[in-house]
């Protein structure tokens, strides 16, 4: 249940714990039927079933928390460039990142809004965007809020360094575009390659038993 509530508030799920468990429930159903028509047996069709299940429900939340990731390392240059504006406006970095919710939305607003719940609770600013890098797995928010944690120390324009630092974070996203345009092919062959065997199988299996028999040891007795 904790796992399952955790996954939910993770990828911001409307759905309620009880509603995804009766979801669970009648996908584990479907599964059970479907590899029941095959073997002919509830407990091997079971067994399949009950595997299937969490590792399909892991698979689409994390594919979700991946988008959403994702989603928010292409929107990061854009809050990085409207507080170093407001910043130059004369407004503080607090009053640039409401500025920034109340113009915007998407992943980086949403995680935006739960930072400055905690900042108007106490938490410093630094730590409640570096709580944001970690949650959303971003180095390159990372990288900018330690540049502000030394700017604070060392002193120094600070919206000279969120300058410097949508610069490099703009150029290290277009970096990135292109390595993963450049490896999707390679990605889809071998993706082809490796299902294709089991697809093959599966088929055989569904439609032409009699050659997969040969596998059974029993049968070539």
């Amino acid at each position: 249940e904790n796992k399952i509530r955790t996954k939910l508030e993770l990828i911001h799920s409307d759905m309620t714990y009880e509603t995804c468990v009766r979801a669970l429930v009648i996908l584990w159903v479907f599964l059970v039927i479907f590899f029941f028509l095959p073997f002919r047996s509830v407990v091997i069709a079971a067994i399949f079933a009950s595997a299937l299940v969490p590792f399909l429900f892991n698979l689409v939340t994390n594919n979700i928390r991946s988008r959403q990731e994702l989603k928010f390392g292409e929107d990061l240059p854009e809050l990085l460039n409207i507080l170093a504006g407001a910043l130059r406006a004369g407004l503080s970095l607090e009053q640039g990142l409401e500025a920034y919710t109340t113009d915007t939305d998407g992943e980086v607003s949403r995680e935006v809004r739960r930072a400055l719940g905690e900042i108007k609770v106490g938490t410093p600013i630094d730590e409640a965007l570096m709580s944001v890098s970690n949650r959303m797995n971003n180095e390159d928010l990372k990288w900018a809020v330690t540049a502000l944690s030394i700017q604070r120390v060392v002193g120094g324009s600070m919206a000279t360094i969120l300058t410097t630092a949508f610069e490099t974070v703009k150029s290290r996203a277009e970096i990135r575009r292109e390595v993963k345009t450049l490896s999707a092919e390679g990605k889809l062959s071998a993706y082809v390659l490796m299902s294709l065997p089991i697809g093959i199988f599966l088929f055989l299996l569904l439609t032409r038993r009699q050659y997969v028999r040969i596998l059974d040891r029993k049968s070539t007795r």
